[in-house]
């Protein structure tokens, strides 16, 4: 045999080699995105090797044909195969999906069957076969049709890789590259054919350019985990958005990113490339455990401190047109000055709340003593007594007046009625329980409103309000300031069932102690005395 014709089965061989082992790496991880294509086109690289190095290891000029036709069993399959691989590696699988994938079968099959009953028809060499020929570069109108549909598919994927190759995409940027030097082999090996520079006398190189196409997928496969990365739906992740876009294949390694996810989660320029997102962003825990849920989430994060940083946050699965789960995306989107926003509107409600609280005290209260006024013992006294009437219990009002108040402010003037308005405030409200109801009825007019107090209970307190006033008077600029009260007494419903009438009775009780002399508690009369 020949040396030249040894050296090429030798290559071819070796090719083939190359080849099936890359297949059978391939194979073992076949459940990885991609790695059907792959295979097939190692499988259609490993076939068109060895039945090409069969062909120059045979002599006869039937056997040598026989082999060179049998080539195009692995001729076929390769710009098919590497087309579908290359659209799985871009996310872009359901170009390919349902019958579109048959349709990759229909021109290989037309030129298979064609190629084989070529003496019926001559379409395929169209009379330019010679018995001895090692290589097939010219023939009839359906050789021409392969050859242009083939590389087509190859260009195509070329164009596909290149695009990825210039978007700003850092993670999966390599493996773009490694692919697209992968596929440039077959295209140098028929220029170096079709110009007559092929060193190899009648050598037709493209196979093993392929097996070189092989071996850069295999060095992707262990070096730069290319079945692994896929980037899934990289169209979504827009450089230049605010919201950052965080990508994970399905075992939850990081596959992309944009900037905008960088700066927020505050992650590294490099080395993400296929690292678990759990070691990743060890310095946000909150994160890893909302992957762990599962499912679609939304949350609102505080990252770091001093001051935090608000991100909410969406999880989303990500799936093929087949519905399989092949991802996670993140989508992170920075809440700081919303959040900061909403707080200082709280605070303003807060303080609108605290303003009302305030007005509606001020509404309601006596501006001297603090006490409430005669607007709210209005609003309340309806509600008192239709308690009492409720629960059949006893209601009392006691009406307390100071004696000689007017001859108090001449002569000791105004601010010292006003202390002794104050001192008497402060006693009816330190010694009275915590539902009474506590009332500066009008000038030197207090009205007690005593729940669950029988008339006669209402006189004792009423006269020990009395008498501890008496006992502890104001003091004004280092004054005592001496002073009575009297106090009428009138109860629910002996006196009255309804406000006007109380209060009348309890009034009328009162003008009764002033005409008795003053410094007494007087009970009303009851309505049928």
């Amino acid at each position: 045999m020949h040396l030249s014709t040894s050296l090429n089965a030798f290559l071819l061989l070796f090719s083939g080699i190359v080849c099936a082992f890359a297949a059978g790496i391939v194979w073992r991880r076949r459940s990885a995105p991609g790695a059907g294509y792959l295979f097939l086109f190692l499988l259609g690289s490993l076939v068109w090797s060895l039945t090409y190095a069969l062909h120059w290891l045979t002599v006869t000029p039937a056997a040598r044909g026989f082999w060179l036709d049998m080539t195009y069993l692995g001729v076929v399959t390769t710009p098919g195969a590497i087309l579908g691989f290359a659209l799985q590696f871009l996310g872009r699988s359901h170009l390919l999906a349902g019958r579109r994938a048959a349709l990759l079968a229909v021109e290989p099959a037309i030129t298979l069957l064609l190629l084989w009953s070529d003496p019926l028809h001559g379409l395929f060499y169209g009379g330019q076969r010679d018995p001895m020929q090692s290589q097939i570069f010219a023939g009839g109108p359906w050789f021409w049709v392969n050859v242009v549909y083939s590389y087509g598919l190859i260009l195509a994927s070329l164009l596909l890789l290149l695009v990825a190759v210039l978007r700003p995409n850092r993670l999966s940027r390599p493996q773009a590259r490694i692919m697209l030097a992968g596929l440039l082999f077959p295209l140098l090996s028929n220029v170096i054919g079709f110009t007559g520079l092929n060193p190899f006398t009648g050598l037709d190189l493209t196979p093993i350019a392929f097996t070189f196409t092989g071996v850069f997928l295999a060095y992707g496969l262990f070096y730069l985990r290319l079945l692994d990365l896929v980037p899934i739906g990289r169209d979504v992740l827009v450089e230049t958005m605010n919201e950052g876009m965080l990508l994970l294949d399905a075992q939850g390694r990081i596959v992309d990113l944009n900037p905008a996810a960088q700066w927020l989660l505050n992650l590294p320029e490099s080395g993400l490339a296929g690292k678990p997102v759990g070691a990743a962003l060890a310095h946000h825990p909150q994160i890893p455990a909302l992957l762990e849920a599962g499912g679609p989430v939304k949350i609102q994060l505080a990252l770091g401190a001093n001051p935090p940083r608000y991100v909410h946050i969406q999880v989303m699965p990500v799936r093929e047109a087949t519905s399989r789960l092949s991802g996670t995306l993140l989508i992170c989107q920075d809440i700081s000055e919303r959040v900061a926003a909403e707080k200082d509107l709280q605070e303003q409600l807060r303080q609108i709340a605290a303003l009302q609280a305030s007005l509606r005290e001020q509404a309601i209260r006596d501006s001297l003593t603090g006490l409430f006024n005669r607007r709210y013992l209005e609003e309340t006294l309806p509600r008192e007594l239709a308690s009492a009437a409720r629960r059949k219990a006893p209601l009392s009002l006691v009406m307390l007046d100071i004696d000689g108040f007017k001859g108090l402010n001449d002569s000791y003037g105004h601010p010292a009625g006003d202390e002794v308005l104050r001192k008497l405030s402060q006693i009816l409200t330190s010694h009275s329980r915590r539902g009474d109801i506590v009332c500066r009825y009008g000038g030197e007019e207090f009205l007690m409103v005593l729940s669950n107090t029988s008339t006669e209970t209402a006189r004792q307190r009423a006269d020990q309000w009395r008498v501890y006033f008496q006992e502890h008077p104001a003091e004004y600029l280092g004054q005592r300031l001496p002073a009575t009260l009297s106090a009428g007494v009138a109860s629910f419903p002996i006196h009255g069932e309804n406000p006007d009438e109380l209060i009348l009775a309890a009034d009328r009780a009162l003008y009764h102690a002033k005409a008795a002399g003053r410094d007494c508690v007087v009970i009303g009369e009851a309505e049928n005395e």
